[in-house]
């Protein structure tokens, strides 16, 4: 009996649960609930300097606490800020340092930390303007970058 069981859930989870999907900052509820989730672009860390022009990097965590507080906050500044927002969710490979501020100006990824998550950053011009980290420093920013 107990070799039927796993044979038929062995069978049944690649056609029930593995099923494709968008990704979502909401991990419990379905991506078809959120239709503004999926116009926010996500990016690897990487390819923080990929892109042209002026745009936010929201660098975050799913199991931050802050991440967390603020995250309505962040899908509104994606959804209506001035510039182009990208979430990054954070990993191992992305340093982490206090002193924040010797980041600015920077034009590659190879010199480049954060002081942990959650963490905003502004590249203008291929430069880095602006590397903050904090709930209130980032919800004092996106105040004045929203529209």
């Amino acid at each position: 009996m107990y070799r039927k069981i796993v044979c038929l859930l062995t069978f049944l989870f690649p056609l029930l649960g593995c099923q494709p999907s968008s990704y979502s900052l909401y991990s419990n509820l379905p991506v078809d609930s959120l239709p503004n989730e999926s116009i926010i672009p996500f990016l690897l860390w990487d390819d923080l300097f990929s892109i042209q022009g002026t745009y936010f990097v929201y660098v975050f965590s799913y199991t931050c606490l802050y991440c967390n507080m603020i995250h309505d906050d962040m899908i509104n500044f994606a959804n209506n800020a001035c510039n182009p927002v990208y979430f990054v969710e954070f990993n191992e490979n992305i340093p982490i340092d206090k002193d924040v501020e010797k980041t600015i100006g920077l034009e590659s990824i190879e010199n480049l930390f954060i002081k942990g998550t959650p963490t905003l950053i502004m590249v203008e011009e291929n430069k880095i303007k602006l590397n903050i980290g904090g709930v209130n420093n980032i919800l004092e920013t996106i105040v004045l970058y929203s529209n």
